[in-house]
């Protein structure tokens, strides 16, 4: 017998199953009870509410519907593999065996191109795809596959099914020999084995539950059919209605006109009558469900419904879905109606936010959690959950937001995958990818990088800045050794590679001469033994990794690839333990790989390609789920399995063409082209998802969507779902003391007032009366470091002050934006890479003026007369001997002479220091300023200096003005400086000031100042006679096109679009972007301009 429990709240299912435990415990104490629900989160869930109710739950078995009904496959049916992965695994290498054998494939096109490609990696790709869709068949088309094997074709569908057929009888009676048993309709055959008698283990319970288990394919619901003949099965739904709904029609959909087309929408209204029900438009798959469980035989109905109080908007759309009720728009000149309730204003029950970006979307969420937990003391973070259909898109603007230190709020991220939380595991995959490899720069010290990789070799952090420093003096490019690098390459130079240049190194560093090619290097900057211990390590790593390129270059049988896996991390890592448990997972599905492959006695040699890339598939697969219900607020992946009872229910990114998700299918499934009452529909089943969500949300739904898109300059919309529960609601209720005439009237007024707009963190804070939280979880502790800020509290007046350290204050302008993303979002992209690229062309103008420059800067420096250049080649690399050195170095040597005939003259023999200490406006200024002369602030650089360098040094001369100094501040460089005049102290503080406010602002939302952008505009259109910047159109349009030509670059300067940081806050530069910029060089910029008091050009 079945027994279905039906209900619109969660809740109350668990209630009854907890009762019903209780009151009809199992008498065999031997025996467990079986609690069959559809995902691993669910059954987490109910495990913690079980044992609130009967204390103990050890007795209890949880399975998944699959595993469930593979079990009872496995009991009836002999030989079976161990679970439904396995034997879609096994079914792939059997296709793998029957295409390459296949005769006269030139009849099939499809098969012809894949073997006429004779890519290993894709006839694979396209085995594991057609093993998925002979699965699938199995479950929904098990009268397709009887025609097949009875030589018959089905009608009205592609000619696919010729070759599949083909493939398919074949892959039968291939299997049928080899392992002793047939797979042809197995689910079928299971109906008809449990008709006779049903199999079950010894001590297997009376009773079976299924719990909130929201879709089972037909012939699941006939195999437990069949079992409830035999055992008693008790079936937990969720109902929204007590009425019955499977027969209302969908709506139309008027959400997406403008305001504009009102009133010519609103005519053609006129003759419409739309019924708007939202069981109607979000639940097909549940009333598809629905009937084929009232189709079931031996069937007894037992219902539980609750009716919540009328107090919220939410309430009353959750009593409107129990009730089965629908409006239709009236069509007349008024849309008032009696049955039309009206909007409280200050009903937040539902929220729905537009936002600008994915960090914006967190950062809005954080401050609405803040409020809520506020207001609502019976709240706790427990009580919260946030949904996305992507979570890791959203896992670091979530880190840096809710990770915060000044309250005590706390977010888990589940559902995350291990590949982005353990870099070890990309490290692993890359090394399996050798063949591919150029062995760059980049990708061997990508490697280095790896802690596990480094603790193996035992690099530390200071031999490994030693040998970044070191590749820089050095010839590398690709390769690793000439034999390897000449078979890929016959026809390049293999004088770059890595052995031969390793070997150079260590010849050189033997040399008893003085005159060798890295002496200088190993003069100047570190230990001659570190150097060379750092060296033979590196050399290690490079003779290991040339022994797996050999061993991953050739295919094998299956066979002798078993213990790959064990041997690359036995010879490159050291892990940790965290590290361990994950390369456990990772062994595990690699000798499951290769265990089928045996299993299905493929014989043949395989690459190691295709092998990474079937085990990159089942690792992109393993989520980390472990801290979900852990108490704090959970963060997860949007799935139907996690329409949990929670008191505030979150969604992200709710965009159209995003959820809900369209159906993916692949070209040769005959189930699309051929679709039935009872397949699986993602589409259906999303929006059935965010019915179930709105039933859960106790108190309330927050939702939020992107405006703007991030990959281009467009607008993004929000879900078709949101527009429907908007129409909802402006069919059924009304603002009071207005007067509507129209649907679509009420439909703006109705969006304009749940959707909130245009709002940034500092307004939305102003809405969101946030104060009292802030009170009540603020720390103790009277020092909180937030970003570089200090936030101390003074005794008197109750005031904060922050406190800011120099340099840090300097090395915010040097590049705000990095500076956010390093201190506020916690993301810092290695900048100790860039150097180390390829370089096809060995000679570097740039590179070798500036090695001339720093040497004959210390030359001069020390007071050694003008000697002759050639004694600088011996120190510096890759200087092109001959006339062009000559003419580089005699060029160069007169302006560094120049250069520091001028810091001569202003340089005082001692050196001094000063300390700044004051406060200006609630902020203290608090370190040291360096190199102070007779004169003034004394600075140089060997290099031309540019606009950014005069806003630092701005800075600087401000605050050497308040700190009491009396001089005027120089900035040299070659051909260039910088001179600012003494300013009062008062006026120092007030210019300051402006900039401590960009300060202030910049730490919690990124400032558009950028270097090279913002100093091409404001020269192009500075007046440097009259001070001031030249606003005519001939000029504007002149210094918007030198900033966008310095955003883009050009083949020989990169421009700031490469720069990752600035990438991350403007992906496109865009009038909007590009306005901001203007505004804050306009802001900032100006100062050093205005203040530069040299008729010396410096740009």
């Amino acid at each position: 017998m079945i027994y279905t429990y039906y209900s619109n709240d969660l809740e109350i299912l668990k209630s009854i199953l907890s009762s019903f435990m209780k009151r009809f415990p199992i008498r065999n104490a031997m025996c467990n009870e079986i609690i069959i629900v559809n995902h691993q989160s669910m059954m987490k869930w109910l495990k913690i509410k079980l044992a609130y109710d009967i204390d103990i739950v050890l007795n209890i078995d949880f399975l998944l519907v699959n595993n469930f009904i593979w079990n009872i496959l496995k009991i009836n049916i002999k030989n079976l593999p161990h679970d439904h992965f396995s034997f879609k695994t096994m079914l792939m290498w059997y296709i793998v065996r029957i295409i390459l054998n296949i005769k006269n494939f030139e009849k099939y096109s499809e098969l012809n191109q894949l073997l006429k490609i004779n890519n290993q990696y894709q006839i694979f790709y396209f085995a594991n795809k057609l093993s998925d869709l002979y699965f699938q068949y199995l479950i929904f088309r098990p009268d397709w596959i009887s025609l097949w094997e009875q030589n018959k074709l089905i009608k009205n569908i592609g000619k696919e099914q010729i070759w599949q057929s083909v493939i398919w009888k074949k892959l039968v009676k291939k299997i049928k020999k080899e392992k002793n048993f047939n797979i042809s309709n197995i689910y079928q055959m299971c109906v008809e084995m449990i008709k006779k008698s049903l199999n079950l283990p010894q001590n297997h319970p009376k009773r079976i539950f299924l719990f909130n288990v929201s879709f089972m394919p037909p012939i699941y619901l006939r195999i437990l059919e069949q079992i409830s003949m035999h055992l008693e099965v008790h079936l937990f739904f969720v109902n929204p209605s007590y009425k019955y709904w499977s027969d209302i029609q969908n709506q139309n959909c008027f959400s997406y006109f403008p305001k504009s087309y009102t009133k010519k929408i609103n005519k053609s209204l006129k003759k419409i009558s739309v019924k708007y029900s939202l069981l109607a438009s979000w639940g097909k798959s549940g009333s598809d469900y629905l009937l084929l469980l009232e189709n079931l035989d031996y069937i007894i109905n037992i219902e539980a419904f609750y009716k919540r109080k009328n107090n919220t908007l939410l309430n009353y759309l959750k009593n409107d879905i129990l009730k089965h009720r629908y409006y239709s728009n009236i069509q007349s000149n008024s849309l008032i109606s009696d049955s039309m309730r009206y909007l409280d204003v200050k009903d937040n029950s539902i929220y729905i936010c537009e936002c600008n970006s994915i960090y914006n979307e967190i950062e809005l969420l954080y401050i609405y959690l803040l409020d809520i937990l506020s207001r609502n003391h019976h709240i706790s973070p427990r009580d919260i959950i946030v949904m996305s259909i992507d979570i890791e898109k959203y896992a670091q603007a979530i880190q840096s937001v809710f990770n915060k230190n000044l309250y005590n709020i706390h977010a888990n991220i589940s559902d995350r995958k291990i590949l982005k939380l353990h870099p070890i595991l990309s490290n692993i995959f890359n090394l399996l990818k050798l063949p591919k490899y150029t062995f760059s720069v980049e990708q061997i010290f990508s490697f280095l990088e790896c802690s596990a990789i480094a603790n193996r070799y035992r690099i530390n952090s200071n031999e490994l800045k030693i040998l970044k420093n070191l590749i820089t003096h050095t010839e590398i490019r690709w390769g690793l050794n000439s034999k390897i690098f000449q078979k890929n390459h016959p026809n390049c130079i293999s004088k770059h590679t890595w052995t031969e240049n390793i070997k150079q190194i260590l010849y050189e560093y033997a040399m008893t001469k003085k005159e060798n090619k890295y002496e200088f290097f190993f003069k100047q900057k570190y230990n001659k033994i570190n150097i060379f211990h750092a060296v033979g390590k590196l050399s290690e790593i490079i003779d290991q990794i040339t022994i797996w390129y050999e061993k991953l270059s050739c295919s094998r049988e299956l066979h002798l690839w078993k213990d790959c896996i064990n041997e690359i991390i036995c010879d490159f890592f050291q892990p940790n333990k965290e590290e361990k448990k994950v390369l456990k997972i990772l062994k595990k599905n690699w000798s499951k790989i290769i265990l089928n492959g045996e299993y299905s006695k493929y014989n043949k040699l395989i690459n190691i390609e295709v092998l990474s890339q079937i085990l990159f598939k089942n690792i992109d697969q393993e989520k980390y789920s472990q801290k979900f219900l852990s108490g704090n607020i959970d963060f997860c992946n949007f799935s139907a399995s996690k329409t949990f009872p929670y008191k505030v229910i979150c969604l992200l990114g709710m965009n159209d063409n995003v959820y809900p998700k369209s159906n993916i299918h692949i070209d040769f499934d005959l189930m699309y082209q051929s679709p039935r009452f009872g397949d699986q529909n993602c589409y259906d089943e999303d929006r059935y998802a965010f019915l179930k969500i709105l039933l859960s949300a106790k108190n309330n739904l927050y939702i939020s969507f992107l405006k703007n898109s991030i990959q281009a300059d467009k607008l993004q919309y929000s879900s078709v779902i949101i527009n429907e529960l908007l129409e909802y609601i402006a069919v059924s209720f009304r603002f009071p003391n207005k007067n509507i005439t129209s649907f679509l009237e009420n439909f703006f007024l109705v969006k304009d007032f749940l959707i909130k707009k245009n709002i940034n963190q500092s307004s939305l804070s102003c809405i969101l009366n946030i104060q009292n939280y802030h009170q009540n979880l603020l720390k103790n502790n009277q020092d909180i470091k937030k970003n570089s800020c200090t936030l101390t509290f003074r005794n008197k007046k109750n005031k904060y002050i922050f406190q800011i350290l120099i340099n840090k204050f300097l090395e915010f302008y040097t590049h705000p934006i990095r500076f956010w993303c390093k201190y506020y979002l916690n993301i810092n992209f290695s900048n100790s890479l860039n150097y180390l690229h390829n370089k096809k062309n060995n000679f570097n103008f740039q590179l070798i003026k500036n090695c001339i420059n720093i040497n004959l800067f210390r030359y001069f420096m020390q007071n050694y007369p003008k000697m002759k250049i050639k004694n600088i080649f011996y120190e510096i690399k890759n200087i092109p001997y001959g006339k062009i050195g000559m003419i580089i170095a005699e060029q160069q040597c007169d302006k560094i002479l120049k250069l520091v005939n001028m810091i001569n003259k202003y340089k005082c023999t001692t050196i001094n220091k000063i300390k700044v200490c004051f406060e200006c406006g609630d902020v203290k200024i608090m370190g040291f300023l360096f190199n102070i002369s007779k004169s003034g602030l004394l600075r140089w650089n060997i290099r031309k200096l540019s606009l950014y360098d005069g806003l630092l040094f701005w800075i600087e001369h401000l605050l050497y003005c308040i700190s009491g100094g009396i001089g005027d501040s120089y900035f040299f460089g070659i051909e260039s400086h910088w001179h600012y005049t003494h300013i009062s102290q008062k006026k120092a503080k007030e210019l300051l000031y402006i900039f401590i406010i960009g300060y202030q602002q910049g730490t919690n939302f990124p400032l558009t100042l950028l270097n090279k952008c913002g100093s091409e505009w404001i020269i192009n259109c500075f007046n440097k006679n009259k001070k001031i910047l030249n606003l005519d159109k001939k000029s504007q349009n002149y210094a918007c096109t030198k900033l966008i030509n310095a955003w883009n670059g050009n083949m020989f300067i990169s421009g700031e679009s490469k720069d990752p940081y600035i990438c991350k806050v403007i992906p496109c530069l865009t009038k909007f972007y590009i306005d901001k910029i203007i505004k804050e060089s306009k802001k900032y910029l100006i100062f050093p301009l205005k203040f530069h008091c040299s008729k010396q050009d410096f740009y």
